[in-house]
């Protein structure tokens, strides 16, 4: 009899341990698409951010045009020149910036998603170790009874 609540208890152990595993990895799975989530806003939310810059530099480009052509200066004159090459370079600055500022969240999602990565597989390795702790408890207490029963067997 006190065999089978052994592997009864062995079984019910493996059940609870793989309950807590698949748990575990539910988790996991959840955090994880939520990071991917919030990380496909941010790259939406940062090619927003890009085609304002861009339709920025647009009208700004567009305004000085005319207002050179009103002027009366032409659209090739250094000078012209001069002034869009630095409305450029300045849309440029703001559209690295902006790339940037993605990379840097984009990889702090990244190191999120590592670090549950890593504590799940803890919890789950911790889970395998009590689940180890548990049936070698009731093995040793198996055998102590055998033991004890081995001794005051009468021959």
């Amino acid at each position: 009899m006190s065999e089978s609540v052994g592997i009864v208890s062995g079984l019910l152990t493996g059940v609870e341990t793989a309950g807590k595993i698949f748990s575990q990895n539910e988790a996991r799975k959840s955090r994880e698409r939520a990071l991917q989530s919030r990380l496909e806003q941010e790259k939406a939310a940062t090619n927003e951010r890009v085609i304002k810059t861009l339709k920025r530099s647009s009208d700004i480009f567009d305004a000085q045009q005319a207002g050179q052509s009103v002027s009366g200066f032409t659209l090739s004159s250094p000078s012209f020149g001069a002034i869009q090459k630095d409305s450029l370079n300045e849309a440029s600055k703001d559209v690295n910036a902006e790339n940037l500022n993605f990379l840097f969240k984009k990889t702090a999602i990244e190191n999120k998603q590592k670090s549950i990565n890593d504590k799940t597989n803890i919890g789950i390795g911790l889970s395998l170790f009590d689940a180890g702790s548990l049936l070698n408890q009731d093995r040793k207490d198996f055998l102590q009874k055998r033991k004890g029963e081995n001794d005051n067997a009468v021959f």
